[in-house]
């Protein structure tokens, strides 16, 4: 099952935030975790960056087996069904 979780940028700015985040994420799978990573609020051109920006600090808190994948809208529905959170 798909989990979602609106979070804001400043939101990991927030001491402890991404431990309690992984620890609640992983209370619902296993690894590998799956993540899709929704850029959209930021133009187009800069998605691949926020992925490579982003990557580390999951990989960091949710394990370096965890999968995050860049949400594409021509995509979008089939990413859900595949992705964790």
């Amino acid at each position: 099952m798909t989990h979602y979780i609106l979070a804001g940028g400043a939101d990991r700015r927030t001491e402890g935030y991404g431990q309690r985040l992984a620890d609640t994420v992983k209370q619902w799978t296993k690894s590998p975790i799956r993540i899709l990573s929704c850029q959209f609020s930021k133009p187009e051109e800069e998605w691949e960056e926020g992925l490579m920006n982003w990557t580390p600090w999951f990989q960091q808190y949710f394990g370096h087996d965890t999968i995050v994948e860049l949400a594409r809208p021509q995509e979008l529905i089939d990413q859900i069904k595949r992705a964790d959170v």
